[in-house]
């Protein structure tokens, strides 16, 4: 009797000592490494890499990019004419392959206070392959060459293998034009600021795995290991019935735009992601200046909408100016400062409809486009220095889903 409950005991310790390898081997199978480097005004978010940006400065002398890494600083002052560019390396020094995306963000942009340009309506980005020298005329051929665009257009994709890198330039120009004076402040012409024309310009890039090291089997074990993703679908715009804010007043309003994010994983998943505790925001940004109240947002998740709010949606106005390149995060701004993290958006908000529309006629600047991201914002493991929480931001970002609308 005594040898049989010894031998039931082994085997019980021995079932859950299994159990318990094996939940440890899922844990490591499913978990994606990240990396990310920040500087100045450079994003670098990277999943299981590791991926470096150089300036190679006019091609002689190679410097990394870091937080206090200033670019196209030899221009004071831009007006017609004016070229300016940097020959960057992206360049892979981890182990494993990966795809790039590169793009060029603005900000703290200010406008002609009677026309609404501002320099991110004129200036113009090439990207010329394996960088450039030379002089003026020899640079801006090999941007015209290369293709001109502006500077919300842009963006340039790539994949490198370990130790592979790309060299290419990015060219700045502001091509002479008929209209030029359009952007000249003289004779009682003002800026929105008070300030003379200026802009930020920043680079983002972001790194995710490629399909291509093996394993066992083939090389799709990490085809979806760039991060959560959402579904963004474009539906035709109807008219609804929103509420200022939550609980406000309701009234009729009809979409100029309609489009609706999808989280692509499910509550248990996003519980289980390594993202699960990364702050999850729909962030919307403009273009040009858009005055107080021009522009409705509307948005519609049935965990709040359909039991709380009298099944009506959500509309958000702004009572202040907002400039060209300013970041408004929904969920944050709903919450009145508050968050949800990506495990609750897929518990919560797997599916939620949005919309946009010109609210106050006539105020909204033909051409101004709105840009929606869902993004997940990187945050610190909990400890003592931040209140053992995990409501610290790091500053880094994944993009999982985006939506353009450029009102007519």
């Amino acid at each position: 009797m005594t040898n049989s409950k010894t031998t039931k005991r082994a085997l019980v310790l021995s079932l859950l000592s299994l159990l318990l390898c094996c939940s440890m081997l899922v844990g490591t199978t499913f978990a994606w490494f990240t990396d990310s480097v920040t500087s100045g005004n450079n994003t670098i978010v990277a999943g299981n890499l590791d991926i470096e940006l150089y300036n190679d400065v006019k091609i002689n002398d190679s410097k990394k990019v870091g937080k206090n890494t200033a670019l196209f600083e030899e221009v004071a002052k831009w007006e017609p004419g004016v070229v300016a560019y940097e020959n960057l390396t992206v360049a892979n020094v981890g182990t494993l392959a990966l795809d790039y995306k590169l793009s060029i963000n603005f900000t703290n942009a200010n406008l002609v206070t009677d026309n609404k340009l501002g320099l991110a309506d004129v200036l113009q980005v090439s990207l010329v392959e394996g960088g450039v020298s030379g002089t003026r005329e020899e640079v801006m051929a090999a941007g015209t060459a290369a293709g001109w665009s502006t500077m919300a257009d842009f963006d340039t994709l790539g994949t490198l293998l370990p130790d592979e890198d790309d060299v290419f330039a990015l060219v700045i120009c502001w091509v002479p034009g008929e209209n030029d004076n359009q952007w000249n402040v003289n004779n009682g012409r003002t800026t929105t600021d008070g300030k003379p024309l200026h802009i930020d310009l920043g680079i983002n890039l972001l790194a995710t795995q490629e399909t291509y090291e093996e394993d066992s089997f083939n090389n799709q074990y990490d085809k979806n290991a760039g991060g959560p993703n959402a579904n963004v679908t474009v539906g035709q715009p109807k008219t609804i019935m929103a509420t200022h804010g939550m609980g406000g007043t309701a009234e009729e309003m009809e979409m100029d735009c309609y489009f609706i994010f999808e989280t692509t994983e499910t509550a248990e998943e996003g519980a289980a992601s390594p993202y699960a505790k990364w702050h999850a925001d729909f962030v919307v940004t403009v273009d040009k200046e858009v005055a107080p109240e021009a522009i409705a947002l509307v948005g519609y998740y049935e965990a709040y909408c359909k039991d709380y709010n009298d099944d009506n949606w959500v509309a958000m106005l702004s009572s202040e100016t907002i400039s060209a390149g300013t970041e408004i995060r929904l969920v944050q701004a709903l919450l009145d400062g508050g968050s949800v993290n990506y495990g609750e958006l897929c518990e919560w908000i797997p599916k939620f409809e949005c919309g946009a529309l010109e609210y106050t006629d006539g105020t909204v600047t033909p051409g101004t486009t709105l840009n929606v991201e869902l993004r997940l914002y990187e945050v610190e493991e909990p400890s003592a220095e931040n209140g053992n929480s995990w409501n610290v931001e790091t500053g880094n970002y994944i993009t999982a889903g985006q939506y353009t609308y450029t009102f007519e």
